[in-house]
């Protein structure tokens, strides 16, 4: 359903899925791979026709496919050579989606080339962004919090490692760039914190695991999913709080211990907030658990009785 106001144009653009895999039901993305086993039985349960879109919680999202594909075009399209040139670099010397082996001192450049492979009983498909001369390249959008607390450093390894794993003849390199865009980047933000991003772009270089260890990784995760493909909901593993982009608790002081609603002050650690009550010699400290975020954009969340636990939240 379309939201307040928002014109058909929007609302069909961000309820239009864009995912070119070849589905089935023992079909897994590199991206799926890495979400809880929870989710990624339950999003096999759920009839995608009796569900209404969560436009909202697609915007990021939808953003984030929107850049992937205009950097995509970016390097198929003839113009790219200008561009390249403006950037001083050799333009003539890169060579896009070659269909053959690119010649000595020429720059192989491959762009969103989706790859399958089978293992046991299942086929791991992924599509990387972009790799050049064998660096594969890795395009988010995210938040400056995400950045600042490097809650997505694990998750982006695992998946450059996944994509070398499926094209090694590709990516040759032992690491993925990761160039994250910044949606919510704040000017206040960077000038009070410097672990905070100090520019709207960020470039991270992530250490990819060996073939061998993610090839154990995709094995192991993929025998725990097919154990628990007929597991009944109550019974299947829960999210963790990784999973569950769960933030840091804070811990909230009351001068009356008697009091509830709005507290007097509130503190990022349970031994400051300790600290001021004995230094206030009365009242009380409540912890108040970390906000629970990634239930909003998850995909099997109306089967899922571990997300009502967090619905106050």
């Amino acid at each position: 359903m379309l939201l307040p106001n928002m014109s058909e144009s929007l609302g069909v653009w961000l309820a239009t899925e864009t995912y070119s895999g070849t589905g089935g039901e023992r079909t897994i993305s590199a991206t799926e791979l890495l979400k809880s086993v929870r989710q990624i039985v339950l999003s096999r349960r759920v009839d995608s026709a009796q569900v209404t879109p969560n436009l909202n919680s697609l915007i990021a999202s939808r953003i984030g496919v929107a850049i992937h594909d205009a950097i995509r075009l970016s390097w198929v399209n003839p113009t790219r050579i200008k561009a390249l040139e403006a950037l001083g670099l050799p333009a003539h010397k890169y060579v896009v989606n070659p269909e053959g082996p690119v010649p000595d001192g020429m720059i192989d450049v491959r762009t969103e080339q989706r790859t399958d492979k089978v293992i046991d009983g299942w086929t791991v498909s992924g599509e990387y962004d972009l790799v050049i001369a064998g660096q594969l390249m890795d395009t988010k959008t995210t938040k400056g919090f995400v950045i600042q607390k490097r809650l997505h450093d694990a998750k982006w390894m695992m998946q450059g490692s996944i994509y070398r794993w499926l094209n090694p003849e590709v990516i040759t390199d032992d690491s993925v760039v990761i160039e994250c865009i910044v949606l919510d980047w704040a000017a206040a933000a960077a000038r009070a914190a410097p672990e905070y991003p100090q520019q709207q772009w960020v470039g991270l270089r992530l250490t990819l695991k060996s073939y061998q260890e993610t090839e154990s990784f995709i094995r192991t995760k993929l025998a725990e999913i097919t154990n628990h493909l007929d597991t009944p909901e109550p019974e299947l593993p829960e999210c963790t709080d990784e999973d569950l982009w769960r933030s840091e608790p804070s811990y909230a002081y009351y001068a009356n211990p008697d009091a509830t609603g709005r507290c007097t002050k509130k503190f990022d650690t349970l031994h400051d907030a300790n600290m001021h009550l004995a230094e206030k010699g009365k009242g009380r400290v409540d912890t108040r658990p970390g906000e629970v975020k990634a239930c909003a954009y998850c995909s099997a969340a109306v089967l899922c009785t571990q997300r009502l636990r967090y619905l106050d939240e």
